[in-house]
């Protein structure tokens, strides 16, 4: 299983986004973990290659995914934040690249994720 196979459980997709914050420049990771039947999506900040912001849980919810061809699958993502507010990404997941674009349903940017066929997640007992 994993972002290797046709199924999206047990994988683990990241984005990396340059931000700036009243003239401090730094990288937001976000990063998707897959299970069978949710997503855990979290954020991290950092800023000269240390952490200034560990990772945090920023939203739980579940997800929907179907086949469009042979490498292509159409992904929705719906849950709410840590806060309380609603959470939706759609968009495209492309298996032979291990590439998936993510967008809020309305808005036209789009946010682009990989995965590492390597890194396998397990569910600990």
């Amino acid at each position: 299983m994993g972002c290797s196979s046709n199924k999206l459980a047990n994988s683990m997709w990241y984005n990396a986004t340059i931000v700036n914050n009243e003239g401090t420049w730094g990288t937001v990771v976000t990063s998707m973990y897959f299970f069978k039947d949710s997503v855990y999506v979290y954020n991290g900040v950092s800023v000269d290659d240390s952490v200034v912001i560990p990772p945090y849980l920023y939203a739980v919810g579940k997800y929907t995914y179907s086949k469009m061809s042979k490498y292509t699958f159409h992904v929705e993502l719906e849950g709410k934040t840590n806060i309380g507010e609603p959470y939706m990404y759609c968009g495209l997941l492309n298996k032979k690249d291990l590439v998936m674009h993510l967008s809020v349903p309305g808005q036209s940017t789009n946010e682009t994720y990989i995965c590492d066929p390597k890194v396998k997640l397990q569910i600990q007992k």
